[in-house]
């Protein structure tokens, strides 16, 4: 989609150092989507700003996701942020939000979001909004990021987190309620073993969803990297994820149960040590569709 032009007068005859002002059409802007900042540690951070300027930065995330326009495609760039000052959860309310931490420690999470309360992290309720970049915990019954219960929500992009790392959670991410969570996007994330159940727990419909390129570390013992709970359908793909399992018992890596039905899964591997687990990583109760995936070097079938 093309942005409509908001063009302004030129300057006659022109204005030295201002690109275009000489031009017969005059200076134009995209009257659609901002920048916003967040630097806590900027000597001239409030939530008095507006924002845009990172000379003069907001506080928190959550006046940064109050300054957006839904979908009007805002970027929220995240250079720090203090968890004391944040309101918890962080909902992401607004749709077409972007919220990108600029400082990576590496290819996966930079700065740690730790709710200080038994909270999720993220609470995703506005459609396609994006995150990406941060170190995630949450409290002890409840998930980095959770689906709103009651709104449906379309086309979440999640990428490039790493989620039970630095401190416990429940789950990396969990989707539930009554409504779906349609074309979602979740890739290039870490789950490490601070999480105490599910790495991804789907308890509701969540249609036409893509779960690819992840890694999972997460304590399989007391849950399942990837578990399809119930009414799971039409998961368009689960594909070249990677999973350490101990192999304790069937479906360690993921699970479908009975009422998963149409999900796609292909090129995932799971592998314990050396050796391929001892049980099958892969349990599908439901009728979904398997291509080939693997348990250490060797093709596996669901059991």
């Amino acid at each position: 989609m093309t942005l409509p032009l908001i063009r302004l007068e030129p300057f006659f005859p022109g204005q030295l150092g201002v690109h275009g002002s000489d031009t017969p059409r005059g200076l134009r802007y995209a009257s659609e989507g901002n920048v916003y900042w967040v630097n806590n540690a900027h000597p001239d951070s409030s939530d008095a700003h507006d924002g845009t300027d990172p000379e003069h930065p907001l506080a928190t995330i959550t006046q940064a996701i109050a300054n957006c326009t839904a979908n009007d495609e805002d970027y929220i760039i995240v250079q720090n942020f203090t968890n004391a000052s944040e309101t918890w959860p962080i909902a992401l309310s607004k749709s077409k939000v972007h919220l990108l931490c600029a400082h990576h420690e590496n290819m996966w999470g930079g700065r740690i979001v730790t709710p200080p309360a038994d909270t999720a992290a993220f609470l995703i309720t506005g459609d396609r909004v994006e995150v990406a970049g941060f170190d995630i915990s949450a409290g002890a019954t409840h998930a980095c990021f959770e689906f709103s219960t009651t709104v449906q929500s379309w086309g979440a992009h999640i990428h490039h987190n790493r989620m039970g790392w630095m401190g416990l959670c429940q789950d990396g991410i969990r989707m539930t309620g009554a409504v779906d969570k349609v074309n979602f996007l979740i890739h290039d994330n870490c789950f490490n073993d601070k999480i105490t159940r599910d790495g991804i727990r789907i308890e509701q419909n969540a249609t036409r969803g893509q779960i690819w390129n992840n890694i999972f570390r997460v304590t399989d013992a007391t849950g399942v990297c990837i578990n399809l709970v119930t009414l799971c359908t039409d998961i368009y793909a689960i594909y070249n994820n990677v999973f350490r399992c101990d192999g304790a018992a069937q479906g360690d890596a993921i699970t479908c149960n009975v009422n998963s039905i149409g999900c796609m899964f292909w090129g995932n591997q799971a592998f314990h040590l050396a050796a391929n687990p001892a049980q099958n990583p892969y349990l599908d109760l439901g009728t979904n569709h398997w291509g080939l995936n693997y348990s250490g070097d060797v093709v596996i079938y669901p059991v």
